[in-house]
């Protein structure tokens, strides 16, 4: 005669219990992880697109690029202003050579559509005087020659972009007096 054994081996209801309570706090970690990555993804996506641009308004002045057959008096711009919804930047032609943009007197040339993943211009500074709600950077034709906010002595202008409610921002410093753009 054969003997059976009453110990059999399984996993009880508290195993169970403990190892559900593993997966999930480690799918919630990966969740929130991943999200925090794709704001991040997207913060430096807009931030080298709007960075792009400020080069390719410096590109169309050195190139000389004609608005309706002619140079514009004082060059190509673009315009940013702070904001927390419906943000967008504009490329413009200077019209009136005042380095400032001025609606309906200088042309648009291009307005993009910011921001993406809810991507926002949170802070747009100049060095020294402080904080300052739009800014306008305009590069002159032929020579290049660039003006921060209409003014040609600027020290630089700072341009700050991140999420509304959210901690993650980059700082995009862009240096007047040789052109470069810095990504922090």
């Amino acid at each position: 005669m054969k003997k059976f054994s009453t110990n059999q081996s399984g996993f009880t209801i508290i195993e169970l219990l403990i190892s559900s309570m593993i997966i999930i706090i480690i799918s919630t970690l990966v969740i929130v992880n991943f999200r925090n990555q794709t704001q991040k993804v997207a913060l430096e996506k807009e931030t080298e697109r709007l960075s792009g641009a400020i080069r390719q308004v410096h590109i169309n002045a050195l190139t000389g690029l004609l608005v309706d057959g002619s140079r514009p008096t004082g060059g190509f711009g673009i315009h940013l202003e702070e904001c927390s919804t419906d943000c967008h930047y504009i490329l413009f032609a200077d019209q009136d050579g005042d380095y400032i943009y001025e609606e309906g007197i200088d042309d648009i040339w291009q307005t993009l559509g910011v921001l993406e993943n809810e991507v926002y211009l949170v802070d747009l500074s100049l060095d020294p005087d402080g904080a300052q709600i739009e800014v306008d950077i305009v590069f002159t034709s032929p020579k290049g020659d660039i003006y921060v906010n209409g003014l040609d002595d600027q020290d630089s202008a700072t341009i700050v972009l991140g999420f509304q409610n959210h901690s993650l921002t980059q700082t995009i410093t862009f240096d007047p007096i040789n052109g470069r753009i810095n990504i922090e």
